[in-house]
């Protein structure tokens, strides 16, 4: 398996005044392996601060597919929702690299988002 897909998420610079941080996770197949990997790549930036994550895989495109949770050497405390409108830059940068990098066919998503997105759409 190569590293990327062993990876199975992605961490964003976005440099917002809110969240210096965007986590994509894209699949899973053990969920805790994964926020041990992705704590581990926050701890290596010393990271401490809010943290925007893109749940699009865990939950799909609803209304609660955009969370912030604070990280400081972990995520703690809950994770609140937030409400990112579908024109916003955000959406379109990963509604791109989602499609760049083709890691939509085969997954959990609706036909009707896959279709949007290999369209070049954002969702």
């Amino acid at each position: 398996m190569s590293d990327e897909l062993a990876k199975n998420y992605e961490i964003f610079e976005i440099n917002d005044p809110a969240y210096r941080f965007l986590v994509l996770r894209r699949f899973c197949h053990s969920s805790s392996q994964q926020w041990e990997s992705i704590t581990a790549e926050l701890n290596q930036k010393n990271y401490k601060g809010w943290v925007l994550l893109d749940n699009l895989f865990k939950g799909g495109n609803t209304s609660f597919r955009y969370v912030r949770q604070y990280f400081d050497k972990t995520f703690s405390g809950p994770a609140f929702k937030v409400d990112i409108d579908r024109s916003h830059p955000y959406r379109q940068m990963i509604s791109a690299y989602l499609k760049e990098h083709n890691y939509v066919v085969g997954t959990s998503l609706t036909d009707a988002d896959i279709e949007a997105i290999i369209a070049g759409e954002t969702i």
